[in-house]
């Protein structure tokens, strides 16, 4: 099954694997430890704005999967093919599941194999989406909806420092080596599934109010402290960045829908074999290997006296492996 190629969302996820890299490169330079307490430099504390910024663009990769998969599989399994996708999604969770720890078990040692991350985060929401599109898609949104409200009353019922894993993978914790819980995170993946129906069923005389609809939210969001992930430089993986209110959550959706729509209004045009092309169809692979190669590549360059170039020439480096 070959799936169909949209430029805009092509756009999207190559920027936002740029982006990814460039962030990782600046916190694994300035952080003594990947997790835990740690010693930040001014460097860093002084670039934690301009990392909140950059890392809006990392969180509208999975919207853009959310978006990817409605196209993919969902509208596959309402149109009767289900069967035929069924044992693809099964062995693409599979594999994210295998692939995740084993990223972990490379990069970090054995002591860290388990953390719950990204990887695994999507294994399980595409299983979820998968079995949401058996159904009317209105049942996607009323999921979407049910895990913002209530992702609070989960965090106040089993708080957020518990070390049972299940309760780690629904509701996450704040010893900063656990991610991408499902609640809030799933509003992601919802929220990409979500802008695909509409990209697909909007008329396009309403285009322009949702391009002005999602700029507001933004808008509203950014004047509210919430648009903007936390940044604590003594737990730079910690909950200020995985735990966060809904409406950071939300506001992300907004400003993808926002691109979204904004691309495509403008016509834009991403070649697959250029260079954002590359980035977004490789974004699986192009993720695995630069966790495992740049966290030690960070501490063999640290010794070279690099200053405030380390981080770029890192990036750079990692960029063209």
């Amino acid at each position: 099954m070959k799936a169909r190629r949209f430029p805009e969302i092509d756009a999207v996820k190559g920027v936002g694997v740029i982006a990814m890299i460039l962030l990782h490169s600046f916190v694994w330079w300035y952080v003594e430890r990947d997790y835990g307490t740690m010693n930040p430099s001014r460097d860093f504390i002084e670039s934690i704005f301009f990392l909140k910024v950059i890392g809006v663009l990392v969180f509208l990769i999975p919207v853009a999967a959310g978006f990817t998969f409605y196209h993919y599989f969902m509208k596959r399994a309402k149109a009767g093919q289900g069967r035929e996708s069924l044992g693809f999604l099964l062995w693409r969770c599979g594999s994210l599941f295998v692939l995740g720890y084993a990223v972990n078990l490379l990069a970090w040692g054995g002591q860290e194999w388990m953390a719950w991350d990204v990887l695994q985060f999507f294994a399980v929401g595409f299983a979820v989406l998968g079995a949401l599109s058996f159904f009317p898609f209105p049942a996607t949104i009323a999921a979407t909806a049910l895990v913002a409200l209530a992702t609070p009353l989960l965090r106040g019922l089993w708080g957020t420092a518990s070390d049972s894993y299940g309760i780690i993978i629904l509701v996450g914790n704040e010893s900063g080596t656990q991610y991408w819980p499902f609640f809030p995170w799933f509003i992601l993946l919802g929220g990409g599934a979500i802008a695909a129906y509409l990209y697909e069923n909007l008329p396009k005389k309403r285009r322009g109010a949702l391009i002005l609809g999602s700029a507001f939210l933004c808008a509203v969001f950014m004047v509210s402290g919430v648009f903007f992930v936390g940044g604590d430089p003594t737990n730079a993986w910690g909950p200020l960045i995985f735990l966060p209110p809904v409406w950071t959550v939300l506001g992300i959706v907004s400003a993808f829908i926002f691109a979204l729509f904004s691309l495509r209004k403008l016509d834009v045009v991403i070649s697959p074999s250029g260079f954002l092309g590359v980035m977004s169809r490789g974004i699986l692979w192009i993720y695995a290997v630069h966790i495992i190669i740049g966290y030690r590549l960070s501490g063999a360059m640290k010794g070279m006296g690099l200053g405030m170039g380390g981080p770029f020439a890192l990036f750079f480096i990692l960029l063209m492996t």
